[in-house]
């Protein structure tokens, strides 16, 4: 979504030249320093957008990253309990015919 960008249009451009009443210079500086301050504002607020998504971006790449050593834990853990499972029914029934579980890999043929 963008906003329209209102142009202040400026019609008492005579400043302090020769020729300008004194009351005019007065006009032109309140003109100039309102437009100066939208400026600096709308710089502000793209800059503070700019910033924002770059954290967006950074803090979504370190989840990412989180979630893949989190994963990978996880099913670490799934595989020792299995191997623990498998152990203890081992040594119940020593004739028992168990494979340990591994580790997910790509299928060999």
């Amino acid at each position: 979504y963008q906003r329209r960008v209102r142009v202040i249009e400026v019609r008492q451009t005579a400043g302090s030249t020769a020729g300008a009443s004194s009351g005019d210079f007065h006009v032109y500086k309140n003109q100039r320093r309102a437009e100066a301050t939208r400026l600096a504002r709308m710089e502000a607020v793209k800059r503070k957008s700019e910033e924002q998504s770059a954290f967006d971006a950074r803090r979504a790449q370190i989840k990412a990253v989180e979630d893949r050593k989190t994963a990978k834990k996880a099913a670490k853990r799934k595989r020792a309990k299995e191997n623990a499972k498998l152990a203890k029914r081992k040594a119940a029934d020593p004739n028992a015919v168990t494979e340990p579980a591994r580790k997910a890999g790509p299928a060999k043929e």
